[in-house]
Formats: structure tokens, C-alpha cells, sequence
């Protein structure tokens, strides 16, 4: 079945290959993957996404990786919860939309199980300028004193997100999920999510190894791009062990 999943994929660049047992834990059984990499339980969705500009953090602060931690992300995080729980209670208190709208009165969604998708964009440019900061020469993907600095700020954005509760967030328990945003037009210059960049990604043994463990914080789903070589089209199967050994050493989804 798996095979038959990847040679559609050589045709049409889908569909998504997920890591059950972690999507269960973090949603229950009912749950769906759409769009880009969107992670959601079934007969539930998010509010609204809210995004927070890593890169942009940084280029806002003074100092190194230490004080990034302690003090500035505390404080983006707080304000990207605050516009977050703005849009859920216009949705919800003003527009009335589980009220009135036909999706919720017909039953086919629940507002206990709606959250709020909390993105972040820009990891690498933001883990790059940090170490340049702290006389660190190191590059995200291809050292691992760089893809360790990444694993600290996307753990601290969890820890950080997970302690800020927001209102009708049953479907997050209380509060949002955490999405590796896959980015938009308007994001020149910012690279996507916690991706490495375009052009300057490490083979895909190594690629896989560095994106790995972001992947079990981002419970509303993280989007990476792996290039593979096309001569892969003869041989299905080894895309087949790329898959099972990404998704054991911690791919939420490939």
C-alpha cells in the first residue's frame, strides 16, 4: 500500500505519509491531515492562524540566544496569543458563527473541538543571526551546535504557547496547537517554518536527521520539503525505507 502511495506521489507530489501513533497522541483517533501539512481533528478545525515571525524576533532584540529565550520570546509569544484570542472571540462572541453558520447547526463541526493554530516562520534565519551574535560559526542544518540552538527556541515556543491559555480551545485543551507555518507570498527573504533554506539544504540522510525532532512539538503539523533524486522513480521501495526511516526517528509527516 505504501509503494502504491509513492508511485501516486511520483505523478502528482501527494498524498502525505503520517506518523499515526504521534498524530493519536497529540488529537485521538479522529483526526485529518489537509492542505499544507495541517493537522486537525475531525468535525473540529482552528480559529484562525496566527503567525510569529522568528526572523523578525530576532532582528527586534539585543543580544544573544540566552536573552532570546528569557526575554524576547516570552513577549512575541504573549502578543501573538493576544491578536489570536482576539480573532476567537470575534468568531465565536460577535459573529456567532457556531451559532448560526450551517456547519455547526447541521452538526458537521464542534466548537469543543476547535483550537488555535499558533505559527512560527523564520527558525533559520533566526538561529543563523544568533549564533553570528554569540561568535558561534555554525549554520542550521549543517552543524549540530546550530540545529541544537533551533531545538532550544522551538522548545521554548512550546513551553511557552502550552502555559498561555485562550478561550473555546477545547479541541487544544485550552490552548493552541503549535504549527510550522509553510509560509506565504509575502514572506521574502524568511524561510518557511522550521525548514532549512531553499538552495542550502544538507543531503537527505542529514536533512531528515536535523528536521526530526522539531517535528512531535508542532501537534497542528509542520511542513518540510525534502528533494529527492528522480532516478528513485525505478526503485519505489527505496522511497519506501526513506519513509519508514523518517517517520521512526520522530517525522510527524512526510
Amino acid at each position: 500500500l505504501i509503494e502504491d502511495a509513492v508511485r501516486t506521489v511520483f505523478v502528482t507530489g501527494k498524498p502525505h505519509f503520517v506518523n499515526h501513533p504521534m498524530m493519536v497522541a497529540d488529537h485521538g483517533t479522529d483526526y485529518a491531515v489537509v492542505s499544507c501539512y495541517n493537522s486537525l481533528k475531525t468535525r473540529g478545525g482552528a480559529h484562525s492562524l496566527v503567525r510569529l515571525n522568528l526572523k523578525e524576533a530576532v532582528a527586534r532584540h539585543v543580544g544573544g540566544i540566552d536573552t532570546f529565550c528569557d526575554e524576547a520570546l516570552p513577549h512575541w509569544v504573549e502578543l501573538t496569543a493576544e491578536l489570536g484570542e482576539a480573532r476567537i472571540r470575534s468568531l465565536v462572541e460577535h459573529a456567532r458563527f457556531f451559532e448560526t453558520n450551517f456547519l455547526a447547526t447541521e452538526g458537521l463541526i464542534d466548537l469543543d473541538r476547535f483550537s488555535l493554530m499558533f505559527g512560527i516562520f523564520g527558525l533559520a534565519e533566526c538561529v543563523n543571526e544568533l549564533l553570528v551574535r554569540d561568535g558561534v560559526d555554525a549554520r542550521y542544518g549543517h552543524d549540530e551546535r546550530a540545529n541544537a540552538a533551533a531545538y532550544r527556541i522551538t522548545k521554548r515556543v512550546a513551553e511557552l504557547v502550552a502555559e498561555r491559555p485562550l478561550p473555546y480551545c477545547g479541541g487544544g485543551n485550552g490552548f493552541a496547537y503549535l504549527h510550522s507555518q509553510s509560509g506565504i507570498d509575502v514572506d521574502l527573504d524568511t524561510t518557511a517554518g522550521t525548514r532549512i533554506p531553499i538552495g542550502d539544504e544538507p543531503g537527505l540522510r542529514d536533512h531528515i536527521a536535523a528536521c526530526a525532532p522539531h517535528h512531535a512539538l508542532f501537534a497542528a503539523g509542520i511542513s518540510d520539503i525534502f528533494h529527492v533524486e528522480e532516478t528513485v522513480q525505478a526503485n519505489p521501495q527505496a522511497m519506501v525505507d526513506v519513509i519508514r526511516g523518517a517517520l521512526a526517528v520522530g517525522m510527524r509527516d512526510f
